[in-house]
């Protein structure tokens, strides 16, 4: 009876997939204007509060907090409501809700998994390295989505269970950004392994590192506040006589 359900649901879905595609698009590329902004603001606070949240920072916890909210969501409805044994024509307000999250997902896929673990990676790393690096983290990031996409739909799990499951890898990863993950924002390249020190919490190291450099431009005179030095003056030298040779002809 669940597999008679999913079928016609594939066969709903089916039908209407150019109109649902077009709505999941236009929510997703809508949700990464304001990224433009915000991954110089707050990546690491906002990317673990908005989506998935299982890679970077509050942007990671933002990420994971909504992404979690909308899983459990839906994992209740099919627990609770069982629209698996009631086949309907219409559907319910709850029902309703559930597509709702569903275009919801990319307004908190897109600000924050999808985007801070590209940019985040592409900054830890050395020069001599960052290809590699990034080759093997987009095999890694497309491996994972073609498992899940693959062998989810096929798994034996009931759907409610698969939902709470995720969610709760959601509700985990805030815990793995918090203590893991520290902010890059305004660390240059040749200061990065400083955030990475052994013994420097993940979630004190931006702040760290960000008051030692400050501290620094401020010693060397090359922040906003510079010392006013002794100021030492010097005579002008003479200048030395010039005597222009002309050539004669004999």
């Amino acid at each position: 009876m669940a597999k008679c359900y999913w079928y016609q649901c594939y066969q709903l879905l089916s039908a209407h997939h150019l109109q649902i595609h077009r709505c999941y698009w236009n929510a997703r590329q809508l949700a990464h204007y304001w990224c433009l902004w915000y991954h110089q603001a707050f990546r690491r606070t906002l990317l673990a509060l908005v989506c998935r949240g299982l890679l970077w920072s509050l942007s990671d916890i933002v990420g994971s907090v909504g992404g979690a909210f909308r899983m459990y969501y839906v994992a209740a409805y099919i627990a609770i409501a069982k629209p698996q044994l009631h086949p309907a024509t219409t559907l319910s307000s709850g029902g309703k809700c559930v597509i709702a999250f569903f275009y919801l997902w990319p307004v908190f896929y897109s600000p924050s998994s999808n985007g801070i673990s590209w940019v985040s990676t592409a900054e830890v790393f050395p020069q001599h390295t960052r290809t590699f690096t990034q080759a093997c983290m987009a095999a890694n990031n497309w491996l994972y989505s073609f498992l899940i996409a693959r062998f989810t739909p096929q798994s034996s799990l009931p759907w409610a269970t698969a939902y709470l499951f995720f969610a709760s890898l959601m509700v985990l990863s805030i815990a793995f950004v918090f203590l893991f993950v520290p902010e890059t924002k305004q660390v240059p390249l040749e200061r990065m392994e400083e955030i990475f020190a052994p013994g420097l919490p993940a979630w004190r190291a931006h702040s760290t590192v960000v008051r030692e450099l400050r501290s620094e431009k401020h010693e060397y005179g090359n922040g906003e506040e510079k010392d006013q030095g002794s100021v030492e003056t010097f005579e002008k030298a003479p200048q030395a006589s010039v005597y222009v040779v002309e050539p004669r002809l004999f």
